[in-house]
């Protein structure tokens, strides 16, 4: 489904401690869904008839946000926090995550 997004991304270091770094990272923007926002396929079980499968609507134009802190604490390991959203006149979509990626 092809949509556009307009908006503003921002993420820098914001503090630095011996080898460790802290950075934020964010941002907000508008998304527009073009076309049929009622997601469908055509699915068909082995032995039977195709079939059409309907999701919910999608909503055509939507508020998205995201924000985050990592740590990096050496060149092998950080640590992360982060938040990702989605809101519309009838729906919403909130994910919030945590990392740790450790390079080996």
């Amino acid at each position: 489904m092809p949509y556009s997004l307009l908006g503003l991304r921002v993420d820098g270091e914001v503090a630095r401690f011996d080898s460790m770094s802290l950075n934020l990272r964010g941002g907000l923007g508008w998304q527009h869904l073009f076309g049929d926002v009622t997601p469908s396929t055509s699915v068909r079980f082995e032995g039977s008839d195709s079939f059409q499968s309907q999701g919910l609507p999608i909503a055509r134009n939507s508020l998205v946000a995201e924000a985050g802190i990592d740590l990096t604490v050496d060149r092998n390991l950080s640590l992360g926090l982060g938040y990702d959203g989605q809101a519309a006149k009838d729906s919403y979509n909130h994910t919030f995550n945590a990392s740790l990626i450790w390079n080996f």
